[in-house]
């Protein structure tokens, strides 16, 4: 009945599983993907995954490739699968293969789920029932009830048979959490949709088996379902998936309302879309930075002790993957993105600021300063916030000086001096505290307290406007 079954609900199916595992033999090298679904923006989840997956099969020698899971088309977005592609590329993240979109392998799945139900694992569903249903009612139909069903148009999915499997468990190693055991899933749970799509469940399984899997890494949200996936595999191919599992923490932050942690959510987070921190101007290596220490709690010791080799140089395996919360920590963040802009060369940060969109020669020369020396600045940890860090080379800025400062300011006048020292010795000429004097400049010059070097500040802003701005307060 089983195979009769089979050809009723799938008349159109010739091939064999077989047909396919032929088509895509096995690897010779490991082969690790991502696999983001296009639901919206890029999430900086899914960059981190991304990189952790890249860096990984490059340590294998193996291969690392792109597969688009497009079978949600109620919460698709449009666009989204060039902005996935573009977004990757956008970060640095390098494929060797593109497999492609889920929704492009219909008739692959339905090769599958065909040979399912011929060996009575699974059937067609006519109720509505939810992820709990056990197939009381559908699984018993007789193949003369499902046929007239199916001449009627009723619409169905495909359950599969979980079996009588109560008391039973799953049990697998998990190369970040090591010896895991669930109960066996004894829901007939769906895989395969009413309109012919499968869900992630079958899809991963089917998908990954073909294009020879070797490492699934994802996140821990996948925990609780993986017995299910090693039950279809099971079912499938009468074996536990050729994969190794890694399941990763998810990336979470501090919620500013409740103070508990949580996950980084696209609807409440701003920074949950990838493109943000590119549009802020972080430095792509603190990125990298930074998600290298969430994931590998030993890169923090490594950096210490080589603070000026790539990160690349670091070698990454699966022992070194962490199992610790990964708590998104913004100062810390920014402290490594501080760092890296301030070993920038002159010349670096000029491409990298041309480069953002910001291109005045005064602040472009300001950046240049105290470079390239012993101890250079680190007050910038984004670019996006150089414009309003140096707006006062600009446009003169509304300073409010203390009677003090006025007075010492009414009694300063000004000259050009070609040297440092120069201009320093003339400072201490006057009858005040030379550290009290030139921060009283500095006020009048930039209306901050703390700049780049005030005689660098002044050359930049040229004679003229000098005298301009301390003109107004004679």
């Amino acid at each position: 009945m089983s195979k009769e079954l089979a050809q009723l609900i799938f008349p159109k199916i010739d091939k064999t599983p077989e047909c396919y595992l032929e088509k895509f033999p096995p690897r010779r090298t490991p082969a690790l993907r991502i696999a983001p679904s296009p639901t919206g923006n890029l999430h900086i989840g899914t960059i981190a995954t991304a990189l952790v997956n890249q860096l990984l099969a490059k340590s294998m020698g193996g291969i690392f490739y792109l597969r688009i899971e497009d079978t949600d088309k109620k919460r698709e977005v449009e666009g989204s699968v060039d902005g996935i592609i573009n977004g990757f590329a956008k970060f640095g993240i390098e494929f060797d293969e593109f497999a492609g979109k889920q929704s492009e392998r219909t008739e692959i799945y339905h090769t599958f789920a065909k040979d399912l139900v011929a060996r009575g694992h699974a059937y067609p569903c006519f109720c509505e029932g939810g992820q709990n249903y056990r197939g009381v009612i559908c699984s018993n139909l007789t193949h003369g009830d499902i046929k007239t069903k199916i001449e009627n148009g009723e619409p169905w999915c495909l359950r599969f048979n979980s079996g009588n499997i109560a008391g039973q468990r799953i049990t697998w190693n998990d190369l970040v959490r090591g010896e895991m055991s669930l109960p066996a899933q004894e829901n007939h749970f769906v895989i395969l949709k009413s309109d012919g799509i499968p869900p992630y469940n079958f899809a991963h399984v089917v998908d990954d088996t073909l294009m020879r899997t070797s490492h699934v890494i994802r996140g821990e949200e996948w925990l609780p379902s993986t017995a299910e996936h090693i039950q279809i595999h099971a079912a499938l191919f009468g074996r536990a998936p050729a994969w190794h599992y890694a399941h990763t923490s998810a990336l979470c932050v501090i919620d500013e309302e409740s103070g508990t942690k949580r996950k980084i959510s696209k609807r409440k987070d701003t920074f949950a879309a990838a493109d943000w921190f590119l549009a802020a101007g972080y430095p792509m290596d603190g990125i990298y930075e930074y998600i290298m220490t969430l994931y590998f709690p030993s890169f923090e010791k490594w950096r210490i002790e080589n603070p000026l080799l790539p990160h690349t140089d670091f070698a990454v395996d699966f022992s070194k993957l962490g199992n610790q919360s990964l708590l998104f920590d913004f100062p810390k963040f920014e402290h490594i993105c501080k760092n890296i802009i301030a070993r920038m060369t002159k010349s670096e940060i000029r491409e990298h600021v041309t480069k953002f969109g910001i291109t005045n020669e005064k602040i472009l020369q300001a950046l240049e300063i105290d470079r390239e020396g012993e101890k250079p600045r680190k007050d910038i940890a984004k670019l996006g916030e150089i414009p309003e860090l140096f707006d006062y080379l600009i446009t003169p800025p509304k300073s409010s000086l203390s009677p003090e400062e006025k007075s010492m300011i009414a009694q300063y006048t000004y000259k050009s001096f070609q040297t440092r020292e120069e201009w320093f010795d003339d400072i201490k000429s006057y009858p005040f505290k030379p550290k009290d004097l030139t921060q009283a400049i500095r006020r009048v010059l930039t209306g901050r307290d703390n700049t780049p070097d005030l005689f660098a500040i002044k050359q930049i802003l040229g004679t003229d406007e000098v005298k301009v701005r301390l003109k107004q307060y004679l």
